[in-house]
C-alpha cells in the first residue's frame, strides 16, 4: 500500500493511476489548495493538510503503508516570492510533519546497508 501526498494534483493523479493499474492499493492525500477532488479517483481519498500529523498517522498506522510519495507542494513559483513564509510552511514544515508521521512506522534494520 502507498500514500501519495498531493494526490489530487497533476503529478499525483498520474502517479496514483499508474500504481492503481499495477494493482497497488493507493491512498491519495491532498488539502485541495490547488488540486481537484475529481482528479483523485485511483484509491481512497483523504482531504487534509500534510502539516497535520494526526490524520497522516491515522492513515499510515492501521493500513500497513509501505511507501509514501511526497508530491504535495505549492504549484505557482510566484508564491515563493510574494509570500515566502507560506511556501516555507507548506514545503518545509509539511515535509517535516510527514517525516514525523512516518518515522514511527519505519522498519529499522540492525545492519546498515544489509551487511
Amino acid at each position: 500500500m502507498a500514500v501519495i501526498t498531493g494526490g489530487a494534483g497533476f503529478v499525483g493523479r498520474f502517479t496514483a493511476r499508474l500504481w492503481a493499474r499495477s494493482e497497488l492499493q493507493v491512498v491519495e492525500f491532498d488539502n485541495l489548495a490547488t488540486g481537484k477532488s475529481g482528479q483523485a479517483r485511483w484509491g481512497s481519498f483523504h482531504i487534509d493538510d500534510i502539516r497535520h500529523v494526526d490524520p497522516l498517522v491515522y492513515i499510515i498506522r492501521p493500513r500497513g503503508v509501505e511507501t509514501v510519495v511526497h508530491l504535495a507542494a505549492a504549484v505557482h513559483s510566484g508564491e515563493s516570492v510574494a509570500n515566502p513564509s507560506a511556501c516555507y510552511s507548506n514545503h518545509v514544515s509539511g515535509t517535516l510533519a510527514l517525516s514525523g508521521a512516518t518515522v514511527h512506522f519505519a522498519k529499522i534494520e540492525d545492519e546498515p546497508y544489509g551487511q
